[in-house]
């Protein structure tokens, strides 16, 4: 199982910079029984916004920022955010560019822009994940960043953003292999093209801690899930994610 874990790599003074400016962004989250997409600003209206709605006991979906959909766009509009993620790429080799296989965002509240690259589609590379505590997230399904099990170059990069976070407040990503235990993916089915397959789920073999200003870097196609925040913790779990490809 590919996975790089590297902490300590990110000055604090960086990290304290980059979490104050994820705050500061519009952020997107849509309850389970709603169908419309709602947008908040921490810094304004709370981090915690969706625990205060009402509608938030039925559950959410992940809160999430979208940042850029390559390098170009993320120097243009997040000039801070591309600074982290050269420090992050460094401390990674350099081996790395943003170009890989996107993430879906609430449809018809907020449109990808153009790339700026040549042959490469429109997409979200640049996110937040804000993980919830256990009664309103819950649980998030096992699934695949890259959806194409044939494509070995595409990795997921996260930096977890909060400066500070605890054990007990749990927001563990939980990693599985895909071995033949009799189970397999009978969730998310309705939501993405890219959890359609009905794979096979095989045992949890890593457990990954949030532990603030880690770097966490996997191949897209591990199967992975979320644990959500526990009750107690004072605010969500928030990684900025990268979608990237080998160079």
């Amino acid at each position: 199982m590919n996975i790089q874990i590297i902490d300590n790599a990110i000055q604090e003074s960086l990290r304290t910079e980059v979490w104050e400016y994820l705050k500061n962004q519009t952020w997107y989250i849509k309850y389970r029984t709603d169908d419309s997409v709602e947008s908040f600003i921490p810094a304004i209206d709370g981090i915690d916004l969706p625990n205060r709605n009402p509608k938030a006991i039925h559950g959410t979906t992940m809160a999430r920022a979208a940042l850029a959909c390559d390098v170009k766009f993320l120097q243009l509009k997040h000039n801070l955010l591309y600074r982290i993620w050269t420090e992050i790429n460094a401390a990674l080799g350099n081996k790395y560019e943003i170009t890989g296989y996107p993430e879906g965002m609430p449809q018809g509240r907020i449109t990808p822009p153009k790339t700026g690259i040549k042959g490469l589609d429109a997409g979200w590379r640049v996110y937040t994940n804000g993980q919830y505590q256990e009664t309103i997230k819950r649980s998030h399904g096992i699934h695949r960043d890259t959806p194409d099990l044939n494509d070995d170059s595409t990795v997921t990069i996260l930096y977890v953003a909060n400066t500070t976070w605890f054990p007990s407040w749990f927001g563990e990503i939980v990693y599985y292999s895909d071995a033949a235990t009799g189970d397999h993916q009978q969730f998310q089915t309705i939501d993405s093209e890219a959890q359609h397959r009905d794979f096979n789920l095989g045992w949890a073999e890593k457990i990954v801690s949030p532990i603030p200003g880690r770097i966490i870097c996997y191949d897209g196609r591990t199967l992975h899930t979320t644990k959500p925040a526990s009750h107690w913790a004072p605010e969500p779990r928030v990684t900025l994610a990268f979608r990237a490809r080998l160079k």
